[in-house]
């Protein structure tokens, strides 16, 4: 019984007994290499959204502006 003891403490003293440390760590690294590039895609996209708002909203800024110097001549 006293062997098993021991035996159940060394598992508990290491816990990844069969799995190499680097092995996790890669797959953390690769998890958080995945969650930055879906970050980098959603804040590109949205990037691009805005961006094209405000191409918008200057061309309609022209526009009015134009109108109102051709109102302002006749």
């Amino acid at each position: 019984m006293r062997d098993e003891d021991e035996g159940d403490r060394d598992r508990e003293a290491i816990p990844a007994r069969g799995r190499d440390p680097l092995e996790s760590q890669t797959e953390n690294l690769r998890l958080l290499v995945e969650a930055i590039a879906e970050m980098t895609f959603q804040n590109s996209y949205q990037l691009r959204q805005t961006m094209q708002a405000v191409e918008r909203l200057a061309r309609l800024m022209e526009e009015m502006r134009r109108d109102g110097a051709g109102k302002g001549r006749g």
